[in-house]
């Protein structure tokens, strides 16, 4: 289940390492986000990026 969500998650995608902006990074952790695919879609991150990243964050707060 989760291969194919991140599948498709990833439509559209390029596989670069970009850095991420502060923009991006406040709709990842905005309590009014969508769900993880359209944002992907909307900031052109895989879902499993944006979910390590989400998960990096966590751990820096902590």
């Amino acid at each position: 289940m989760k291969k194919r969500n991140y599948a498709k998650g990833a439509e559209g995608v390029t596989k670069t390492k970009q850095p991420w902006t502060d923009s991006e990074i406040d709709e990842i952790v905005a309590s009014d986000r969508p769900c993880d695919r359209i944002l992907a879609k909307k900031i052109s991150r895989s879902v499993q990026a944006i979910q390590v990243m989400r998960s990096r964050l966590r751990k820096i707060s902590l």
